[in-house]
């Protein structure tokens, strides 16, 4: 579109300037020419200017045989296969149009108490078989992250018994709740992990300000580590030289961001967050450097609605998305 309108500037300006030379227009009259000019260009342009506008979004079902679904995604192995993760702890392969008749891995025979939150594919899972589930306990205590490897038979089946502990928590928090959280990984090759802060449905624990706690914060780990605990510390992660934060964290102050997603173009991240909170506004300074989160005090400040407020509204819970920049390594994601 901005082509058009340069190209048409130009070629405009140019057949003007041709027969201002050759009549010699006074000064007034070839910028009123130039002017006409312009206008004409963006009234030949207007119709590509309509055309840009933002897409018009459609939903279409595709199965009734899921129960409970929290999280889809895939594992980028040019399969087409979506892999749907249930709450109950089955992972279903929606595969040629369909969800399969077994699923993929059900966690619930090894682990019964667990619940799934995210699931998100190794970079190199085509070679290596390895995916991570975050999961949660009944209780809100605990939030866990495991590897599984696929079966080398059977790409469609996943191993229970391969399954390994990379990184698990426990809030400190009483009545503990907000514990879902989701994983990706980033150019960078690390995963990354959004931890909801562990608070009560109608309190605020402050634990999403407690650098000794990883609720209510973003991880960044190295997966990459074959012996226990199956995990390093980036080098570069902005805290490590800061003994008030635990090394693993790499910013501060979340809610509960269980639904992100990386912009793989612009480096953005957008965060979905579940609460009866209204989020502050994040500055320029915040936006460019993780660490600065942490000197604003609640810097993506969670403001609890009092159980009376909230009866007199017409939503309790809000839907808030906030757009942040997560700059890794020097350059966007």
């Amino acid at each position: 579109m901005y082509t058009n309108l340069i190209r048409c500037k130009a070629l405009l300006t140019v057949q003007y300037l041709k027969v201002a030379a050759g009549i010699r227009l006074h000064s007034s009259l070839r910028v009123y020419a130039l002017y006409g000019s312009l206008f004409i260009c963006c009234l030949a342009c207007f119709p590509s200017l309509l055309q840009a506008q933002a897409p018009v979004l459609f939903f279409k079902e595709i199965s009734k045989d899921v129960v409970s679904p929290v999280a889809i995604t895939s594992a980028g192995d040019g399969t087409g296969r979506l892999f749907i993760g249930e709450a109950g702890g089955a992972i279903q392969i929606y595969k040629n149009g369909s969800i399969l008749a077994k699923p993929f891995l059900n966690i619930a025979a090894g682990f019964p108490d667990q619940i799934i939150s995210a699931i998100a594919f190794h970079p190199a899972y085509s070679k290596n078989r390895k995916f991570f589930v975050y999961t949660y306990d009944v209780l809100h205590t605990t939030i866990t992250i495991r590897s599984f490897l696929a079966s080398n038979k059977n790409p469609d089946s996943a191993i229970l018994s391969s399954g390994k502990v990379v990184y698990t928590k426990t809030s400190t928090s009483p009545k503990s709740n907000h514990t879902m959280g989701d994983i990706h990984f980033g150019n960078d090759g690390f995963l990354y992990i959004s931890v909801g802060d562990g608070s009560p449905i109608n309190g605020l624990n402050n634990l999403a300000q407690n650098g000794q706690s990883v609720f209510g914060k973003m991880l960044r780990i190295d997966i990459n580590n074959p012996n226990p605990p199956y995990y390093k510390i980036p080098a570069d992660n902005p805290f490590v030289a800061d003994s008030t934060v635990l090394d693993e964290i790499w910013s501060i102050g979340l809610r509960n961001a269980w639904r992100w997603s990386f912009d793989r173009k612009k480096g953005d991240s957008g965060l979905l967050t579940l609460a009866r909170i209204v989020l502050k506004k994040l500055t320029s300074r915040q936006l460019a450097n993780p660490k600065a989160l942490i000197s604003d005090g609640l810097a993506m400040k969670a403001t609890l609605h009092s159980t009376q407020q909230a009866a007199s509204q017409k939503t309790a819970i809000h839907f808030l998305f906030l757009l942040t920049h997560m700059i890794v390594l020097g350059k966007m994601l």
